[in-house]
């Protein structure tokens, strides 16, 4: 079984669906991304809700959005 059949599963069409995957490309960043999301979910949850122009018109237009 793979995402998609869950979806399917669920009445969902797979092409509604955007699944993202936040890694930032500053390493000092990702070593530090768990602590932030355990000790400042504000913060972590601020950084999370940033994404650059493409992708926040891509989100935009989805009906399902899943973060991994």
């Amino acid at each position: 079984m793979n995402f998609n059949d869950l979806l399917t599963g669920k009445d969902i069409n797979p092409q509604d669906v955007i699944v993202m995957r936040r890694r930032p490309r500053e390493a000092p960043l990702r070593k530090v991304l768990p602590w932030l999301a355990a000790e400042r979910p504000d913060l972590f949850n601020a950084y999370q809700q940033t994404q650059r122009e493409t992708v926040e018109k891509t989100v935009l237009t989805a009906k399902y959005v899943d973060r991994i």
